[in-house]
């Protein structure tokens, strides 16, 4: 059966940006000129530097490499024999290609750099190589207007592919259901010869700061968002009228790196002038180092932030606590607001165990910079019989639940535990193999892959295979440094257990590992067809049979 078009065009252009490194010239993404200054969105892919990290495009797009991926014999020989035609078709592989688009219409540019125009001229003429690339039978009909080159394929996903000497951009834009189709594709070919010859005044690169800034850094990919395009999402549809305004002439950019045993991701959010001095007031503070200290020496998982006194007074001021006030004061003898007024901004949390009844082991500590509310809010729950005074202890030592944890307060910290005793925080220190991140962070998120075999013996989760991800990953950390420079930093670093090998190829070899296992899955177990016995028919004497009157 004939595969779709656009399926057609994904896999060849696809293949055009993993092709990468093949004259190891030097790297001049001057064409980021194209992209327009009203996109909503721009990823820069350095596809010279991704293949040098993992496969050369001949390896990766061999049929036996194909085939380990998972691909059917008939699909590698097809894809590779795609690849050698690109290979030779004028594209200038090692170099930046961008994507880019527009929310309104749902508009998709791609901009791919060229290095020798003559070829690709020639393979747009070859009926061969839309045959084998784009599984046309016939060329498309190429039209030329001043000194591009373009063609049109119309359909519910229109595309436009135009090209000069120096670039060939690709169009794609979806066909709304009462929008006539030769319109739309005439509207698409207007929209992609105005890109190529962009004045400066319109692009991208020359309006927008912090795009600039994010390609200032750029690594194996990068990714720029303007958060004004996010309105009309359901996710930002449903949220308080109060968030919404923080997104509004916000940017969002990020820097992926994948690295030997690592993917690295470096992130910032862009507040626009009106919110600017608000985030600053929230991200000013890093985390204190006698919160973060916790009686695990490896847990499992930990969460620690730290914002200022400033903005607790400034969230109680905006009365975001008003709802919860109730429920507080119900629950803790302390109302929201008191109970933020208790609070000096720094907190942590850490589980060490899920637990063998599904109890976890778990401590939490907390600043505390007003005593009297603190004391108001035990002496509520020790009248109410949630905490029972602990004999014996040094210092105030409050039981929960009959022992199976305690609260006390050790200087200006709330420190709550699994467990009696409130010795075990004698030995507490920050964990080693996050104390790095944590003692400059604002805020912290690390998880070990050891969570996710513990989570696999939860009934809740009974028949997760954690065991392929737990040989695979090591952790995750997410965190950030606050406010900086006019933005909001933060980092994700996604760790592997094979340490000297890159991680592009440590996802070949998992995705080729899943491939030969489903293989082999396949093979050992029988078709369904052959799991079902013949059904034995009951012999009748037709003699026997009543006949049964018909109305």
């Amino acid at each position: 059966m004939k595969k779709s078009n656009l399926n057609a065009w994904v896999l060849a252009l696809l293949s055009l940006w993993l092709l990468a490194a093949c004259s190891g010239k030097k790297n001049t993404p001057s064409h980021v000129s194209y992209l327009p200054a009203d996109a909503d969105f721009a990823v820069a892919i350095d596809v010279r530097r991704l293949i040098s990290k993992s496969l050369q495009p001949d390896e990766f797009f061999s049929e036996k490499n194909l085939k380990e991926m998972g691909a059917s014999e008939e699909e590698a020989k097809e894809t590779s024999q795609k690849f050698e035609r690109i290979l030779n078709s004028g594209i200038d592989y090692a170099n930046t290609f961008y994507v880019f688009g527009k929310k309104e219409n749902d508009f998709v540019g791609i901009v791919v750099p060229l290095d020798d125009a003559g070829k690709w001229n020639k393979s747009m003429e070859d009926p061969e190589f839309w045959k084998e690339v784009f599984e046309e039978e016939q060329p498309i009909p190429i039209r030329t207007k001043d000194d591009v080159k373009f063609f049109e394929k119309k359909g519910y996903t229109t595309v436009v592919a135009a090209w000069n000497d120096d670039v060939l951009l690709v169009g794609l834009m979806e066909k709304g259901y009462y929008e006539k189709e030769d319109e739309k594709s005439a509207a698409l070919v207007e929209k992609v010869l105005e890109l190529l010859k962009l004045p400066k005044e319109k692009q991208l690169i020359e309006q927008e700061k912090s795009f600039k800034e994010a390609l200032a850094d750029a690594e194996d990919l990068t990714v720029w968002v303007n958060l004004n395009a996010t309105s009309g999402l359901d996710a930002v549809d449903e949220m308080e009228e109060e968030a919404k305004q923080y997104l509004k002439d916000a940017f969002f950019s990020m820097q992926i790196a994948f690295e030997d045993g690592l993917i690295r991701s470096d992130a910032a959010f862009i507040p626009s002038e009106k919110t600017r001095e608000e985030m600053q007031l929230y991200y000013n503070v890093h985390i204190n180092k006698a919160v973060s200290k916790i009686p695990y020496k490896k847990p499992l998982a930990l969460l620690s932030f730290a914002i200022s006194e400033a903005a607790i007074n400034k969230i109680k001021e905006k009365q975001l606590l008003t709802e919860a006030n109730r429920d507080f004061d119900r629950q803790l003898g302390v109302s929201a607001d008191e109970f933020m007024s208790m609070w000096d901004g720094q907190f942590c949390m850490a589980l060490n165990s899920l637990g063998a009844a599904g109890i976890p082991e778990m401590a939490i500590s907390m600043g505390i910079r007003d005593e009297k509310l603190y004391q108001k809010m035990v002496d509520y729950m020790l009248s109410k019989g949630m905490l029972v005074k602990k004999n014996n202890a040094e210092g105030d030592v409050y039981l929960i639940a009959g022992g199976m944890a305690h609260l006390y307060k050790d200087e200006n910290y709330l420190r709550l535990a699994m467990g009696a005793s409130e010795t075990i925080w004698e030995a507490a220190a920050i964990p080693e193999e996050w104390g790095d991140q944590m003692k400059k962070a604002s805020s912290f998120v690390g998880i070990r892959a050891d969570l996710l075999t513990q989570l696999a013996q939860l009934p809740w989760f009974k028949g997760m295979n954690a065991t392929e991800a737990v040989q695979l990953i090591n952790e995750l950390v997410i965190w950030s440094p606050g406010y900086d420079d006019g933005k909001i930093k933060g980092q994700v670093l996604l760790s592997f257990r094979e340490e000297d090998k890159n991680a592009l190829l440590i996802l070949i070899d998992a995705i080729k590992a899943e491939a030969k296992k489903k293989e082999n899955r396949y093979k050992e177990e029988p078709m369904a067809s052959d799991k079902r016995l013949p059904m034995e028919l009951e012999e009748v004497d037709e003699e026997d049979m009543e006949e049964v009157p018909v109305f």
